[in-house]
């Protein structure tokens, strides 16, 4: 009998393998991880993907070393949808599925270790393993065969990963003077606990020490907090969110794949819509991933499903955990009982079974795409449709900002819609204000008076701030007085960002630096001066002008890079450890302060007039969703957004958080141009080496080619041209912009110009809906 094998490194493809003789047949699985050689060189993972008794003709056929594990890490449904999902982006199935296995999966550095009654322990390492004669082959094969021999660390063993503890909340005094001055951490507990929400006995401990029982003691005494049920911290539903959560139930009954956006304001309760869904789809024993586009939101949503879901199987899952954590939870979660995963886009290629609901908080958001720089192209919506389309399973979209794409389709009848029109709990929506930045004075300063006043009146009044400002670092650019010239990398051409925190001049896309002080590279002189403003500058000036011992926290990529570096400062900022919260456009969705009743975007301006026909789209929702985090307490929430183009028709729908009147207005600018979602767009991607000198040329041909290419396949094609980023990591870059009716016609055309067009030193990759147009 014969296998197909699809490896997991170079060179990617599928090759027929025989079933070695010393394991019985009915061992080998669809979907099963296996070890093969290749050549003359180390054995190489592969994943089985048939069996048959075709023999090819004409070739000596090897067999198979070993299988890597006893179950199958795949479904053969699952491994259906990945590999259409490959062929979509036309990228070969084995190196798709290389980009997203942990590492040691895809790997045969290992040891079998032997545990058999008669034949007492033993551990061989792989590679010796490969050295055995046939008789010792025969009889490891036999004990692997009975279940006895298995690869060391193979997530058997591993900890329990859900909980059940003590859950305890704020109780808002009848008097506030119950609690003293002098009551230091007793106050510090209980304005953490009111912001929060809730926290568990350990998370506490965390936070305050070994104290914290004798707090809470004392706080109890007070009747300042209570403890809390597992399963009772959501809010009972209003009638709206009760009637979205009707409908999607019906949905899970319909047996069908059913698509179901739910459009809600911020704060509108859409975190309790999910909870209760999951919650139900549990109790017909299906599992359901809950996924946010960044690790912070995914982390928020992990505690709220374990506590609301006490005797559930909750796993958290993303790319910021250990690499045994990852390897652990990806081989555990096709063997459990029905679950909830929680996580980033990544969670999705966990091998779940039995899927009954995938929902996707903030579906609008660009991160749930991954672009050609972090590996293999790929968008989470797209995979989780796939997903639900083979288990019949039901797909929520939520947001406040929906994908233009998303909703159109929604008003098209394509997709199920529900909307929660107003905040959960009878709140109002924030004012917002434009300042006006073209007012004289206002040119090199960060906040204007108004939103400095603002901010001294909020504080006056204890209540937490907010302001955004989507740029880090403290300088956009390190200016030279004495030849002109501002600091460039020099591998990308792009202007260095000057970090006062870490004295150094750094380039963002690819890493290079400059220590601070160091000569221009132009003229070498010394008196580089910072240009711009980014969160730490913005941050210094509010120090600089609020009074002494106002605490002010960021978060920005920087301050997030160190270990649980956006949790700390979500957590101090809560626990009221700060008034005052700079960062970017981390701290535009999916927080909760209730304390916080300003909020302040600095540069309401930074992307509408990027090279880019969602520009418009993306400060829209950047904006309304960063003005959702004013008032979502019980005080008035009030936003000043800082611009210098105050006539753009984006604002008076921002002003009024009106989506639905931004949506009239985009689609009419979509239709004229021809745009999504009135056509379907991609981008092909050129680079080359920076010192290749025919690329001109090259370029001049190509576009030859795929003009007459294009009228074959009925797309059109602008370009190429240079990218607005013309050189990254010492490579020319240029892309090529494609619009069609259809995506197979996109597949066609792209296809046939690479088998036109002589590829080397450029490489060329193919962007379908591309996130940036950059």
């Amino acid at each position: 009998m014969f296998a197909d094998i699809e490896l997991l490194s170079p060179p990617y493809g599928t090759l027929t393998y025989a079933l070695p003789a010393y394991f019985p047949e009915g061992i080998w699985h669809l979907g099963m991880r296996v070890a093969v050689p290749v050549g003359t060189g180390p054995l190489r993972v592969g994943i089985l993907m048939r069996l048959h008794n075709d023999e090819p003709d004409g070739f000596i056929v090897r067999p198979i070393f070993w299988p890597l594990e006893h179950q199958s890490l795949f479904s053969e449904a699952t491994l259906q949808i990945l590999m259409q999902l490959s062929r979509r982006q036309l990228v070969p199935f084995g190196r798709f599925l290389e980009s997203f296995l942990p590492k040691r999966l895809r790997s045969t550095e290992a040891a079998l270790k032997i545990c058999s009654p008669d034949e007492g322990e033993e551990k061989i390492p792989f590679r010796e393993l490969r050295q055995r004669d046939e008789a010792q082959l025969f009889r490891v094969g036999r004990l692997w065969a009975d279940g006895f021999a298995d690869f060391e660390n193979s997530g058997k063993h591993s900890e329990k990963i859900f909980f059940e503890e003590a859950f305890w909340a704020a109780v808002k005094p009848d008097d506030e003077t119950v609690l003293s001055a002098r009551a230091v951490k007793q106050r510090a507990m209980w304005e953490y606990l009111r912001s929060s929400g809730y926290a568990s006995l350990s998370e506490l401990k965390h936070r305050f020490g070994s104290s914290c029982r004798s707090v809470l003691e004392s706080l109890q005494k007070k009747h300042l907090v209570r403890s809390l049920k597992t399963g009772e911290v959501l809010p009972d539903l209003n009638a709206a969110q009760k009637a979205s959560l009707a409908e999607m139930k019906r949905a899970l009954h319909s047996g069908q794949s059913v698509t179901h956006l739910l459009f809600g304001v911020t704060g509108s309760g859409k975190t309790a819509v999910y909870l209760q869904l999951a919650e139900y789809c549990l109790s017909l024993e299906r599992s359901v991933f809950l996924l946010a586009p960044e690790v912070a939101l995914a982390v928020r949503l992990y505690k709220d499903a374990v506590l609301h879901l006490p005797h559930a199987r909750v796993l958290l899952y993303h790319g910021s955990l250990s690499k045994e954590a990852r390897e652990r939870l990806f081989c555990e979660s096709g063997h459990t009982e029905p679950c909830v995963i929680v996580g980033t886009r990544s969670a999705l290629f966990l091998p779940l079974s039995r899927i009954g609901c995938i929902i996707l908080d903030e579906e609008h958001d660009a991160s749930f795409k991954q672009d050609a720089v972090e590996g293999v192209t790929y968008h989470a919506k797209e995979l989780a449709w796939g997903l639900c389309h083979a288990y019949r399973a039901l797909l929520v979209l939520g947001s406040a900002t929906p994908d233009l794409k998303t909703f159109y389709a929604a008003r098209q009848g394509l997709l199920h819609m529900s909307v929660l029109a107003d905040r959960a709990g009878g709140g109002e929506l924030p004012s917002v204000q434009l300042v006006d930045m073209r007012k004289p004075g206002r040119k090199s300063v960060c906040l204007a008076p108004e939103s400095l006043m603002a901010i001294e009146e909020a504080r006056k009044r204890d209540e937490q701030v907010i302001v955004m400002l989507n740029r880090r670092g403290y300088a956009s650019a390190m200016y030279c007085p004495d030849c002109g010239k501002t600091v460039r990398c020099p591998h990308c051409d792009i202007g260095l960002t000057y970090h006062r925190t870490s004295e150094r001049m750094i380039c963002h896309y690819c890493g290079f630096f400059l220590p601070v002080p160091s000569p221009c590279p132009s003229c070498g002189g010394m008196t580089l001066l910072p240009l711009g403003q980014g969160t730490e500058r913005l941050e210094e000036q509010l120090r600089g002008i609020l009074p002494d011992g106002e605490r002010i926290l960021r978060l920005d990529r920087d301050s997030a890079n160190k270990k649980d570096g956006a949790e700390k400062i979500l957590g101090a900022f809560g626990r009221h450890e700060a008034g005052i919260l700079v960062g970017t456009q981390m701290i535009s969705k999916g927080l909760h302060f209730p304390d916080v009743t300003l909020a302040i975007i600095a540069d309401g301006d930074s992307g509408l007039n990027l090279p880019d026909y969602r520009a418009a789209e993306r400060t829209f929702q950047l904006l309304v969703q960063s003005s959702g985090r004013a008032g979502r307490g019980e005080r008035p929430g009030r936003v000043l957004i800082q611009t210098a183009d105050p006539e753009h028709y984006c604002w008076r729908y921002v002003l009024h958080g009106d989506y639905e009147g931004f949506f009239a207005h985009e689609l009419e600018l979509r239709r004229k141009y021809a745009y999504p979602p009135f056509s379907h767009v991609a981008l092909l991607r050129f680079s080359c080496p920076s010192d290749w000198r025919g690329i001109e040329s090259y370029m001049f041909s190509f576009r030859e080619q795929a003009v007459k290419i294009a009228s074959e396949c009925g797309v059109s094609v602008l370009g190429p041209a240079p990218a607005p980023l013309a050189r990254l990591n010492d490579r020319k870059r240029f892309q090529c912009l494609v619009k069609s009716p259809d995506w197979p016609s996109v597949r066609r055309f792209y296809a046939a110009v690479c088998s036109a067009v002589e590829a080397r030193p450029v490489r060329m990759s193919l962007d379908l809906d591309p996130v940036s147009m950059m």
